[in-house]
């Protein structure tokens, strides 16, 4: 069977055998991949998105592929895209084209260029339709409105942003009429999937998380760094930064030493060419930390490599997602199979896999009091016994959902049933 992956970037061991440095993004995966590739019945073909000229490759028993896109105009769809992966579909002849995310434009032309699309299955991951009607929620006007040097220059509003999301979601409805295969793993994407292809076959598949995480230490309350929260990223207005420091403000009215680490990669000035580059969104987070002197209690980690995510999550005193929307995070899921109690907006498809009061907590979407108020009650312990219950039950609901070796024969399963069709 020749399986042909179309995804965002190389993974990780096509970047290592070609020296070539190893993103943090998505490293979930790499290792689904790694478990294909060492299987004798598949063989195992890649397609990546790529900044650079477009070239034909080989990494070790892997024919790679690359696709120039354009990062600053993924709302833009190019015809050359299809032409493109004709040439592709015509050197490898791959049996299952596997597509993983609706969220850039080559999705559409990989799904437009194959003749028969049974023979086509997409991942879901993100919605963007649904990151279009969220994108700026629980935003001041002030903020939506502002303009930086860098937003002018570039042309980049968030209101801009939200546009492109919404062309986006327009080439993902195109891609999802016509593809007949689709894998997902909450309610939440089912019935986008469903609402948009009545006819497409769905199939639930769980994710496979960043190897570290199976790995090694869990959480344990006596090593943790005392009032400390851990929330994965902040770089857009998604997931909902702006929500959790507005929380932060009435937690350590309560918790002074609180620490809020940020991880991700938004720019929040310092140097001059950060603050040349900081957009709206970012501005208006570092006007608001300045504004209420939270300088001493939020710390930005940078875009860090999964096991120095794995350090801060297991010395946090909780994990926090504020996202104003999400399918399944793996944030979520990183936090619960280390044991790390995890309080979680109640969005998308956060419910189908982590159960209210039983292996985690939620909060209204943009309710900064009720988030206030979560926190603060663990950090009083309040309830302690339903705390280390809920614990436990998240570490085991997340070993059964993100068991790789269950994920990987499930998607060999998927494989073989699209292959006899």
């Amino acid at each position: 069977m020749r399986v042909l992956w179309v995804c965002n970037r190389p993974v990780a061991s096509v970047s290592k055998d070609n020296n070539k440095s190893i993103t943090n993004k998505e490293g979930w995966l790499d290792t689904l991949f790694e478990m294909l590739e060492s299987n004798s019945e598949i063989e195992m073909g890649l397609c990546h998105a790529d900044a650079g000229p477009e070239k034909n490759y080989e990494s070790g028993s892997v024919k790679v592929y690359t696709l120039n896109e354009n990062y600053n105009t993924l709302h833009v769809y190019e015809d050359r895209l299809e032409s493109r992966f004709k040439e592709i579909y015509e050197d490898f002849k791959p049996d299952i084209v596997h597509i993983f995310g609706t969220e850039y434009p080559h999705t559409l032309g990989a799904v437009k260029a194959i003749k028969n699309k049974d023979k086509v299955l997409i991942s879901l991951q993100g919605i963007c339709d649904k990151c279009a009607d969220h994108y700026l929620d629980f935003l001041p006007k002030s903020a939506i409105n502002h303009l930086t040097l860098r937003d002018v220059l570039k042309g980049d509003t968030l209101k801009k942003q939200k546009k492109h999301f919404m062309d986006r979601a327009e080439n993902e409805k195109k891609a999802l009429k016509e593809a007949m295969n689709v894998t997902g793993r909450t309610e939440f994407d089912r019935e986008y999937s469903k609402e948009i292809n009545k006819d497409a076959r769905y199939f639930y598949l769980g994710e496979t998380l960043r190897n570290v995480f199976y790995q090694g230490d869990v959480w344990n309350e006596e090593n943790i760094d005392k009032h400390v929260i851990y929330f994965s990223q902040g770089n857009y207005p998604i997931k909902g930064l702006h929500v959790m420091l507005e929380a932060l403000n009435e937690v350590v009215k309560v918790y002074p030493d609180t620490v809020l680490k940020v991880g991700g990669d938004i720019i929040t000035g310092g140097t001059l060419k950060k603050n040349l580059l900081i957009g709206a969104y970012g501005s208006y987070i570092k006007k608001y930390i300045k504004k209420n002197n939270l300088g001493g209690n939020v710390e930005f980690t940078g875009n860090i490599p999964a096991d120095r995510v794995k350090e801060n999550l297991l010395s946090s005193s909780v994990f926090v997602s504020a996202s104003v929307i999400e399918n399944s995070p793996n944030s979520v899921a990183e936090a619960m199979i280390l044991g790390v109690p995890v309080i979680s907006s109640y969005v998308g498809g956060v419910p189908s896999i982590m159960m209210k009061d039983v292996d985690g907590r939620f909060f209204d979407s943009g309710d900064k009091d009720m988030l206030a108020g979560e926190i603060t009650d663990l950090f009083k312990k309040k309830d302690l016994g339903h705390i280390q219950d809920m614990i436990i039950n998240a570490r085991n609901r997340a070993a059964g959902d993100h068991n790789s070796q269950t994920n990987y024969e499930t998607l060999l399963d998927i494989y073989k049933e699209i292959d006899s069709l």
